[in-house]
């Protein structure tokens, strides 16, 4: 079992490769409130039960407003190298989409300039109970057919609050320019 003292631990995702799962984690002291400054950490394992911590590789800036606090992601292998997407802003009003790659999984660069976000989108911009934010948040990206594709826990303005849950939907060949697909794939 993976744990950490003095630390909040929240979402993991994962990436198998050669028997080897590299485990992508999220965490915050216990001084700091959950969900205000989560920083991403990264742990390998040959058996799921036994884990090599290797530190973090971002850490949350709450004085930069475009990177207040990470938060939940995935990675894929994509072209010549591995590509995280993980969120920015989480609990703000302008969430999005980052982006980091690596050529091992073990050294990462954040992908400069390039963000995923909901200003042009068409998903729902309201905030919904029990956040007072966006839901723009967890994408899972993927390849197919030539195309980055990425999935994201979205609303759909067009649905009652109660039922605006929806998985946004997205491509891009470039991670510059996205095309947004609207058949919204209700979580009712």
């Amino acid at each position: 079992m993976f744990k950490l003292s003095d630390h909040w631990l929240g979402d993991t995702w994962y990436y198998v490769e050669q028997d080897v799962a590299h485990m992508f984690y999220l965490f915050c002291p216990r001084h700091i409130e959950r969900h205000t400054c989560w920083s991403i950490g990264h742990a390998t394992s040959s058996d799921l039960r036994t884990w090599t911590d290797h530190g973090e590789l971002f850490g949350s800036r709450p004085e930069d407003p475009l990177n207040a606090c990470l938060s939940t992601g995935s990675v894929t292998r994509w072209r010549s190298s591995y590509l995280m997407a993980c969120l920015a802003n989480h609990n703000h009003s302008n969430p999005r989409v980052v982006y980091a790659t690596s050529p091992d999984l073990y050294e990462w660069q954040w992908v400069a300039g390039v963000d995923c976000d909901l200003h042009s989108s068409g998903y729902s911009r309201r905030g919904s109970l029990p956040f007072k934010n966006p839901r723009w948040r967890d994408p899972f990206v993927f390849t197919h057919e030539g195309y980055l594709h990425q999935l994201i826990t979205a609303a759909n303005d067009s649905l009652p609050p109660e039922a605006d849950g929806v998985i946004g939907h997205m491509r891009t060949v470039d991670l510059h320019t996205w095309e947004f697909f609207h058949h919204w794939i209700c979580m009712e």
